[in-house]
């Protein structure tokens, strides 16, 4: 008879334990901390006192605390898995890394940075169902972060590796609009296009960065309004089919309409926004001032700039209050976007090379013949501040919120990729359908000028499109990579772009250059470009 005890890790309790009859007697222990322990007699017919013996001692090995380890050595023993919901870093003003973890239970999970234990502390405490009676604090867990240092190399929570790319980018990952809409009949069940993407995007090489160009989370009941940031649909919407990408790269998160108080500001807030939190500041608890048209102050913040180069950077605007039609001078939203873009243009002068990150775009096509959506409320108040619509230094516009994949070129405004294809029912547009319908893009062009499309009417100098490019009702997402990654200050700015459907199949070539773009079908072997002149 043989008696082999093997003892994982040095845990003081066991949590359960199963017994598995086979030719041999194993006992497999689970022990704290996700930890295994397996206890295996070669013989089945042992007698029970000896297995009772083998399992004390093997316990009390476990709890022993005269292990070798100097007591003045950080622990840095992994912590469970089944200590949080998720993990991921997110990237804030001026490029800081902030490690996030949505906890389970009342206690945040230990953070290993470069093999060293490190506390996390509380961004905001668990608040359960109807706390306080308050909408939007529905059922929400406990998130902690760590703000993360330059020298940090390698981090983990709870036993997950993340991901911290490079000080500037050179492989970015592009997706918007991934939240499952089950309110318009979108089917949710079984691996949603969101989680298919994710899964593949995540294995795209060399990733550094990750782009979510907004709207996380669709699965509300949109008419009751204590049910909208519910985490166990914050979690099926995003955090849970999400699980590979947030582990493969920091993200920058732009903020969507659905993201807005009316809908899942808390949960926004508290997860995702990567500054410090403001309590009645920038919540979405305090109630909206009379007149306000239900506005919140937390429906609105400031821009931001992350570094993307040596004078190169994104800058990320929330535009979570825009829909159609236009902003009146005399509303709320009006006098808050003005300001917001006056500190954008303050932000835009400090690179020559920015790339603006918003949700809500200020030049796109979608909807009908006899109702086109171009762009949306935000551009009223672009105009209005700049006749131009744009800083000079705006080189290129990333946005999402029409569920399709646009590239528009334009002769005298930066580009825009528009990038809502990623998760959410896609839009059935019959001006696109019919734009589609014309290969070259003469023809397009021509098709929108006998439409009589304007796309906004009083800018100087006149919007005027030189090329389109559509993906109509096909999901996917988008890939940036820097052309020549030794130059990333800005003398050949130079970005290849390529286009993927939710399984990684290409279907779309892309360079950036400047505010000159061209894309075509990568069957055709075309190519979108974007470069600095």
């Amino acid at each position: 008879m043989r008696l082999n005890v093997v003892i994982l890790s040095n845990i003081p309790h066991y949590l359960k334990y199963f017994i598995h009859l086979e030719e041999t007697f194993t006992l497999e222990f689970h022990l704290g901390s996700g930890f295994i322990m397996h206890l295996h007699i070669c013989y089945p017919f042992i007698p029970l006192a000896l297995i009772r013996f083998s399992l004390i001692a093997a316990l009390s090995a476990c709890g022993n605390d005269s292990s070798d380890q100097d007591p003045h050595t950080p622990n840095t023993t992994a912590v469970a898995h089944t200590s949080v919901h998720s993990a991921f870093v997110v990237l804030g003003q001026g490029g800081e890394r902030i490690a996030r973890a949505i906890a389970k239970g009342d206690a945040c999970p230990k953070i290993k940075i470069n093999g060293v234990e490190h506390d996390m502390t509380m961004r905001q405490e668990r608040s359960d169902r109807d706390a306080q009676g308050l909408p939007n604090l529905d059922n929400l867990p406990l998130t902690c972060e760590k703000p993360l240092t330059k020298d940090a190399k390698t981090i983990s929570i709870s036993g997950r590796a993340l991901s911290l790319g490079k000080k500037f980018p050179q492989t970015i990952v592009v997706i918007g609009d991934t939240g499952c809409r089950v309110p318009e009949g979108q089917s949710c069940d079984g691996e949603t296009p969101f989680k298919k993407i994710a899964q593949t995007a995540a294995q795209t090489p060399d990733l550094d960065l990750v782009i979510h160009l907004g709207d996380y989370h669709y699965r509300q009941a949109r008419k009751k309004e204590r049910e909208h940031a519910d985490f166990d649909t914050w979690n099926l919407d995003f955090f849970e089919p999400a699980d590979d990408l947030l582990k493969a790269a920091p993200w920058i998160m732009v903020r969507g309409n659905r993201e807005s108080c009316q809908f899942a500001g808390q949960g926004w807030w508290r997860f995702l926004d990567p500054r410090p939190w403001q309590p009645k500041e920038q919540d979405c608890i305090q109630p909206p001032a009379a007149g306000k048209q239900r506005d919140y102050a937390g429906d609105y913040s400031s821009p931001y700039a992350i570094p993307l180069g040596v004078s190169e950077q994104f800058i990320v605007f929330d535009t979570a209050r825009s829909r159609f039609g236009n902003l009146h001078p005399d509303h709320y939203a009006y006098s808050q976007y003005l300001q917001k873009y006056t500190e954008m243009e303050k932000l835009a002068q400090k690179a020559t090379h920015n790339i603006l990150l918003m949700h809500t775009p200020v030049l796109a096509l979608a909807g009908s013949i006899e109702k086109p959506y171009i762009g949306t409320a935000i551009k009223s108040v672009f105009l209005n501040k700049n006749k131009k619509l744009f800083p000079e230094d705006i080189k290129l516009v990333l946005a999402s919120d029409f569920h399709i994949w646009q590239h528009i070129k334009f002769s005298s405004h930066p580009s825009h990729f528009i990038v809502g294809f990623s998760g959410a029912a896609l839009d059935n547009s019959g001006l696109l359908e019919d734009l589609l319908r014309y290969t070259s893009q003469a023809e397009r062009i021509h098709y929108l000028q006998n439409k009589g499309i304007d796309i906004v009417p009083g800018a100087a100098p006149k919007v005027e499109i030189q090329a389109i490019d559509i993906l109509h009702q096909q999901y996917g997402y988008m890939v940036m990579k820097r052309v020549d990654p030794a130059n990333a200050d800005s003398k050949t700015w130079i970005w290849q772009v390529a286009v993927y459907d939710r399984s990684g199949e290409l279907l779309k070539n892309c360079t950036i250059q400047e505010k000159v773009s061209t894309c075509m079908s990568a069957k055709a072997t075309d190519t979108c470009a974007v470069s600095a002149t």
